[in-house]
Protein backbone atom coordinates (compact mmCIF):
# COMPACT_ATOMS: atom_id res chain seq x y z
CA UNK A 1 0.00 0.00 0.00
CA UNK A 2 1.18 3.72 -0.58
CA UNK A 3 2.21 5.58 2.37
CA UNK A 4 0.51 8.14 1.14
CA UNK A 5 -3.05 6.08 1.47
CA UNK A 6 -1.99 5.50 4.78
CA UNK A 7 -2.23 9.08 5.78
CA UNK A 8 -5.54 9.48 4.15
CA UNK A 9 -6.35 6.35 6.71
CA UNK A 10 -5.77 8.79 9.71
CA UNK A 11 -8.10 10.03 12.05
CA UNK A 12 -7.68 13.41 12.87
CA UNK A 13 -6.09 12.87 16.08
CA UNK A 14 -3.67 10.71 14.70
CA UNK A 15 -2.26 13.17 12.07
CA UNK A 16 -2.08 15.70 14.85
CA UNK A 17 0.15 13.31 16.88
CA UNK A 18 2.45 12.66 13.69
CA UNK A 19 2.39 16.72 13.04
CA UNK A 20 3.08 17.09 16.86
CA UNK A 21 5.98 14.77 16.72
CA UNK A 22 7.66 16.05 13.13
CA UNK A 23 7.30 19.91 15.07
CA UNK A 24 9.73 18.18 17.70
CA UNK A 25 11.86 15.75 16.15
CA UNK A 26 14.07 15.80 13.02
CA UNK A 27 14.51 13.01 10.20
CA UNK A 28 17.12 12.00 8.51
CA UNK A 29 16.59 12.22 4.64
CA UNK A 30 18.15 10.42 1.81
CA UNK A 31 21.00 12.03 1.66
CA UNK A 32 22.07 11.90 5.24
CA UNK A 33 20.99 15.77 5.61
CA UNK A 34 18.90 15.61 9.11
CA UNK A 35 16.07 18.43 9.43
CA UNK A 36 12.71 18.62 10.22
CA UNK A 37 9.74 17.70 7.90
CA UNK A 38 5.97 18.16 8.15
CA UNK A 39 3.78 14.93 9.78
CA UNK A 40 3.15 13.10 6.81
CA UNK A 41 6.73 13.08 5.69
CA UNK A 42 8.28 12.12 9.17
CA UNK A 43 5.32 9.01 8.58
CA UNK A 44 6.64 8.02 5.60
CA UNK A 45 10.38 8.18 6.21
CA UNK A 46 9.25 6.35 10.02
CA UNK A 47 7.47 3.94 8.35
CA UNK A 48 9.90 3.11 5.26
CA UNK A 49 12.44 2.42 8.35
CA UNK A 50 10.11 0.05 10.46
CA UNK A 51 9.58 -1.91 7.36
CA UNK A 52 13.88 -2.26 6.08
CA UNK A 53 14.22 -3.00 9.95
CA UNK A 54 11.33 -5.96 9.36
CA UNK A 55 9.44 -3.96 12.69
CA UNK A 56 5.78 -3.22 13.11
CA UNK A 57 5.05 -0.73 10.57
CA UNK A 58 1.67 0.30 12.47
CA UNK A 59 1.23 3.69 10.89
CA UNK A 60 -0.72 5.08 13.84
CA UNK A 61 1.82 4.39 15.88
CA UNK A 62 4.14 7.45 16.66
CA UNK A 63 7.57 6.81 17.72
CA UNK A 64 8.86 6.82 21.05
CA UNK A 65 11.85 9.25 22.67
CA UNK A 66 15.00 7.71 22.86
CA UNK A 67 18.31 8.22 24.00
CA UNK A 68 21.41 8.06 20.81
CA UNK A 69 24.28 6.16 21.86
CA UNK A 70 27.21 8.32 19.95
CA UNK A 71 30.34 6.22 20.59
CA UNK A 72 28.65 2.55 20.79
CA UNK A 73 30.26 1.39 17.33
CA UNK A 74 32.91 1.97 15.16
CA UNK A 75 35.05 0.37 12.13
CA UNK A 76 38.64 0.35 14.16
CA UNK A 77 40.57 -3.01 13.06
CA UNK A 78 37.15 -4.44 11.56
CA UNK A 79 38.31 -4.06 7.58
CA UNK A 80 37.47 -3.74 4.51
CA UNK A 81 39.53 -7.03 4.65
CA UNK A 82 40.61 -8.60 1.43
CA UNK A 83 41.94 -12.02 1.19
CA UNK A 84 41.40 -15.38 -0.33
CA UNK A 85 37.71 -15.75 0.43
CA UNK A 86 35.52 -13.66 -1.51
CA UNK A 87 33.26 -11.62 -0.89
CA UNK A 88 35.72 -9.93 2.14
CA UNK A 89 35.05 -8.56 5.36
CA UNK A 90 33.73 -5.50 7.14
CA UNK A 91 32.06 -5.37 10.84
CA UNK A 92 31.32 -2.84 12.93
CA UNK A 93 33.29 -2.75 16.22
CA UNK A 94 31.49 -2.67 19.29
CA UNK A 95 32.93 0.37 21.41
CA UNK A 96 30.86 0.56 24.46
CA UNK A 97 29.06 -2.78 26.34
CA UNK A 98 25.46 -3.15 25.92
CA UNK A 99 23.14 -4.66 27.82
CA UNK A 100 20.07 -4.26 25.29
CA UNK A 101 20.30 -5.20 21.62
CA UNK A 102 21.10 -1.94 19.56
CA UNK A 103 20.26 -1.57 15.38
CA UNK A 104 22.59 0.25 13.39
CA UNK A 105 21.71 1.74 9.95
CA UNK A 106 24.81 1.44 7.64
CA UNK A 107 25.89 3.47 4.55
CA UNK A 108 28.93 3.06 2.21
CA UNK A 109 30.38 4.35 -0.65
CA UNK A 110 32.40 2.86 -3.22
CA UNK A 111 36.18 2.26 -3.15
CA UNK A 112 37.61 5.62 -3.37
CA UNK A 113 40.60 7.45 -3.25
CA UNK A 114 41.53 9.46 0.44
CA UNK A 115 38.36 12.25 0.24
CA UNK A 116 39.71 16.02 0.27
CA UNK A 117 37.65 18.14 3.20
CA UNK A 118 34.06 18.80 2.90
CA UNK A 119 33.82 16.53 -0.68
CA UNK A 120 30.53 15.07 -1.23
CA UNK A 121 30.57 11.31 -1.20
CA UNK A 122 27.53 9.39 -2.83
CA UNK A 123 26.46 6.95 0.07
CA UNK A 124 24.26 3.79 -0.87
CA UNK A 125 21.94 2.01 1.92
CA UNK A 126 23.81 -1.68 2.73
CA UNK A 127 21.55 -3.01 5.30
CA UNK A 128 20.50 -3.35 9.15
CA UNK A 129 23.29 -4.60 11.37
CA UNK A 130 22.32 -5.24 14.71
CA UNK A 131 24.92 -5.23 18.27
CA UNK A 132 23.46 -8.07 20.39
CA UNK A 133 22.29 -8.01 24.08
CA UNK A 134 25.19 -8.70 26.27
CA UNK A 135 28.06 -8.17 23.15
CA UNK A 136 30.86 -6.48 24.96
CA UNK A 137 33.72 -3.83 23.84
CA UNK A 138 36.03 -5.19 21.68
CA UNK A 139 34.03 -7.68 19.87
CA UNK A 140 32.55 -7.34 16.26
CA UNK A 141 29.15 -7.63 14.41
CA UNK A 142 28.26 -10.07 11.93
CA UNK A 143 30.41 -9.52 8.37
CA UNK A 144 27.96 -7.69 6.37
CA UNK A 145 30.62 -7.34 2.77
CA UNK A 146 28.28 -9.67 1.13
CA UNK A 147 25.58 -6.86 1.38
CA UNK A 148 28.06 -4.43 0.11
CA UNK A 149 29.33 -6.47 -2.74
CA UNK A 150 25.24 -7.06 -3.28
CA UNK A 151 24.66 -3.19 -3.49
CA UNK A 152 28.40 -1.86 -5.24
CA UNK A 153 29.96 -5.06 -6.29
CA UNK A 154 33.31 -6.31 -4.79
CA UNK A 155 35.92 -3.77 -3.47
CA UNK A 156 39.09 -6.16 -4.38
CA UNK A 157 41.20 -3.96 -6.15
CA UNK A 158 43.51 -5.78 -8.64
CA UNK A 159 46.19 -6.42 -7.00
CA UNK A 160 47.10 -9.80 -5.30
CA UNK A 161 44.65 -11.01 -2.81
CA UNK A 162 42.61 -7.89 -3.64
CA UNK A 163 44.78 -5.15 -3.13
CA UNK A 164 45.39 -1.58 -4.21
CA UNK A 165 47.78 -0.12 -6.21
CA UNK A 166 47.05 3.00 -4.57
CA UNK A 167 45.41 3.42 -0.99
CA UNK A 168 40.99 2.75 -1.46
CA UNK A 169 39.11 3.81 0.82
CA UNK A 170 35.82 3.07 1.81
CA UNK A 171 33.71 5.61 3.66
CA UNK A 172 30.88 4.59 6.02
CA UNK A 173 27.80 6.38 7.12
CA UNK A 174 25.71 5.02 10.53
CA UNK A 175 23.18 5.56 12.08
CA UNK A 176 21.29 4.11 15.11
CA UNK A 177 17.81 3.13 14.43
CA UNK A 178 15.46 2.66 16.90
CA UNK A 179 11.23 2.76 16.24
CA UNK A 180 11.68 4.02 12.72
CA UNK A 181 13.93 6.58 13.83
CA UNK A 182 17.50 7.39 13.16
CA UNK A 183 20.23 9.01 15.21
CA UNK A 184 22.60 11.27 14.77
CA UNK A 185 25.26 9.96 11.76
CA UNK A 186 28.55 8.54 12.50
CA UNK A 187 31.31 8.75 10.06
CA UNK A 188 34.31 6.10 9.64
CA UNK A 189 36.34 5.86 6.99
CA UNK A 190 38.10 2.01 6.27
CA UNK A 191 41.26 1.53 4.28
CA UNK A 192 40.37 -1.21 2.19
CA UNK A 193 44.07 -3.96 3.14
CA UNK A 194 44.52 -7.76 2.63
CA UNK A 195 43.47 -9.44 5.87
CA UNK A 196 47.20 -10.91 7.65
Amino acid sequence: MKLSNLWKGLTRDQRCAWNSWARNNKVVLDDGTIRRVSGHKAMTMVMRNRFIADEDTDETHVPQPTTWRLNAVSVRDTGPWTGPGAPGDMRLRVEESTAVRTDWFVWATAPVPLATQGARLAYRFLREVNVMEGQLAGQTTENFASDYVRVWGSFFGPGPAGTWLEDRYIYFRVHQHFDGQLGPALGFRGLIAEEL
